[in-house]
């Protein structure tokens, strides 16, 4: 282990300790009632030669977060935790039983040891055998199996077969809500949720058998529709499922795509990202002023907290020495490699094609691995075929459109703690997956930096060459598009309209030309709107007239905005902003509180950071005992 990897573990151990006791992988979904996988549905449209006239269903290929699985015993009943739930969700999945005092049993006194004897005694062993029980529900084998019994939830019906709680869940995960209103405008159907299917798939599984799933899910879809087609929409980590369901009809069905009509990949992981490459790779930005002064605030800061927070855990986590930091969290990354990483395909599968090879022989080479070196293997086929693939599906009538955010770095948006891998100094990127992946085969520049030529298919900023992309025409890109596209109201619309074949390509529509803008709309679509329009409804006849034309106003200014493609966040902000105030000024809702923070906290934060800077510009990138003992050692 070199003194620049360890370097980063000390960050690692850090986040991993303060999101797991914050509750990182807790959200997972509700338990629910069973779904009838029996709901009949009327036809669709029939059969039609011109696809634009028939309504075809649509099969979601889900993002990382969108597939609960759930610890079974053996008998497939749910495992509850000591306070009766599932322990299950979409991502990390974490037993919650007496999980502070797990970690505090582990790692108090091997801690307390460290700072009070300089020295690590035992707590790196303490550490590596805390991780591998906060993540032992998702241990996988060597073969690539889950250790335990996994059971991923399936919808085998439509949305509108969803549970109560399952729905609303839907919405959560993917705001798809002018989807199905774009449905029902076009072919005049009365719920539009009886034609979108969700197609989900276990994280801690082989891509390849999520791709072989996928052939005989959308058999049955065709089946309770009494149609021959299908659209396929894929969503961040649902493009894996895209390369393998596009080999396998390669491989098993002399490449018939006959059951698809249209394809939509929006940000989708199609050829893997540098994050997890990194992390695989152990490629860190190891600057001493970003590891010790400036990344852990960044990320309280993204995650909701204040950056005094951060600068908090900065001043405390110098009490343990750097080479005692070092081991700990090569411990802690042992432990998340050992329990997951290493052994699970569909990890491997977010792993970028043209790094696969080195790391796969350095990891999987050794006969224990054999069985999982076959899976991994005949996922980078698939994902190296993807464009001819595509070209053959493109060549039998189907539709491949594709949606990608680009202009941000690793270090921007909510994810920002995955800044600290190395590849965020040359990325261009949606925050999380790198342009190149989503557009499947964009040039680009480093985020905010120009290629130094220009093109027809060049974006505005000059980073993006689109020429190089598997379908130019159908390519749209989002300026400073976070990965959470779901919020971007224009995003939606588009796919919309790509599905009911409204927009064939970029230059369909001049209101949605190749390159769009991000902005994000939730808080205006969720919450003030519905307020709005409950106000204005005056059921209770709480308000006069000239209340209601005064929320009115404001609502008809937002309502414009959200029409538009071409308002950026600003403006949104500001008629989102508006619109609150009107409906304060009436008395519909109160004017939000301040921070609530006391003038004693307020000096105690900015006290603080600045002692964080003090103590950077004294102490440098090491802990408080290594500057005292080892003062010449720089």
């Amino acid at each position: 282990m070199t003194a620049r990897t360890k370097k980063f573990l000390a960050v690692v151990l850090t986040m991993t300790m303060v999101f797991s006791v914050m509750g990182l992988g807790l959200s997972s979904k509700p338990e629910t009632a069973e779904i009838s996988a029996e709901k009949a549905l009327a036809p669709a449209n029939g059969v039609s030669s011109d696809s634009d006239d028939t309504l075809y269903p649509t099969i979601i290929l889900p993002g990382i977060n969108h597939s609960p699985s759930y610890l079974c015993d053996e008998d497939g009943n749910r495992v509850k935790d000591s306070s009766g739930n599932d322990i299950g969700g979409g991502l990390l999945i974490i037993d919650n039983s007496n999980l502070v005092k797990r970690i505090v049993k582990k790692l108090l006194f091997p801690l307390l040891a460290a700072i009070f004897l300089k020295a690590n005694v035992g707590l790196d062993k303490a550490v590596y055998d805390t991780v591998c029980d906060l993540f032992y529900v998702q241990k996988v084998n060597n073969d690539g199996t889950p250790a335990n019994n996994l059971v991923c939830e399936s919808f085998d019906g439509p949305l509108s077969s969803f549970s109560e709680d399952d729905n609303a869940w839907f919405y959560r995960m993917l705001p798809m809500q002018e989807v199905v209103s774009s449905i029902e405008s076009k072919y005049g159907v009365e719920n539009g949720e009886d034609y979108i299917y969700l197609y989900t798939f276990p994280l801690v599984g082989d891509p390849m058998e999520a791709g072989r799933g996928l052939v005989d899910y959308i058999e049955n879809v065709k089946k309770q529709n009494n149609c021959d087609k299908v659209n396929l929409v894929t969503v961040s980590l649902g493009g894996t499922v895209l390369d393998a369901y596009c080999q396998t009809i390669a491989d098993n069905y002399n490449g018939d795509f006959s059951n698809i009509n249209r394809i939509i990949n929006i940000v989708s992981c199609l050829d893997g990202t540098e994050i997890i490459g990194d992390f695989y790779g152990r490629n860190w930005n190891l600057d001493d002023t970003f590891l010790y002064h400036d990344y852990i605030p960044a990320v309280m800061e993204a995650n909701g907290s204040d950056r005094a927070v951060g600068h908090l855990i900065n001043i405390a986590l110098r009490l343990l020495p750097k080479p005692c930091l070092y081991a700990i969290l090569t411990a802690a990354m042992d432990g998340i490699l050992d329990t997951i990483l290493i052994n699970d395909a569909q990890m491997w599968a977010m792993v970028p094609s043209d790094r696969y090879e080195a790391l796969a022989d350095r990891y999987l080479s050794d006969d224990d691995h054999a069985v999982l070196r076959e899976k991994t293997d005949a996922f980078q086929e698939a994902r190296v075929n993807l464009k001819s693939n595509l070209a053959s599906v493109k060549a039998q009538g189907v539709d491949v459109y594709t949606l990608s955010g680009y202009g941000l770095t690793y270090l921007d948006g909510t994810y920002n703690f995955f800044g600290i891998v190395a590849s965020t100094a040359k990325t261009n990127s949606d925050a999380v997956i790198p342009v190149v992946s989503t557009s499947i085969g964009a040039t680009t520049a480093k985020a905010g930096k120009s290629l130094g030529y220009e093109n027809a298919y060049t974006s505005p900023d000059g980073s993006v060459d689109a020429s190089t992309c598997f379908s130019p025409d159908t390519t749209w890109f989002f300026t400073n598009q976070h990965h959470e596209i779901g919020y971007n109201d224009v995003a939606i619309r588009l796919c919309g309209k790509l599905l009911t074949g409204e927009i064939k390509d970029i230059n369909s529509d001049p209101e949605f030309s190749q390159w769009l803008i991000a902005r994000n709309t939730k808080q205006l679509k969720r919450w003030v709107f519905p307020d709005a329009e409950n106000m204005m409804a005056n059921e209770d006849g709480k308000y006069t007239d000239e209340q209601i034309a005064e929320v009115k106003t404001a609502y008809d200014a937002a309502k414009a905005v959200y029409a538009d493609t071409v308002s950026g966040q600003d403006v949104v902000d500001k008629v989102t902003a508006d619109l609150r105030q009107a409906l304060v000024n009436v008395g519909y809702s109160k004017a939000s509180s301040s921070s609530g923070q006391s003038w004693f906290q307020r000096m105690f934060y900015k006290f603080v950071t600045w002692l964080d800077g003090v103590i950077m510009d004294t102490v440098g990138g090491r802990g408080y005992f290594d500057k005292i003992l080892f003062w010449n050692n720089k």
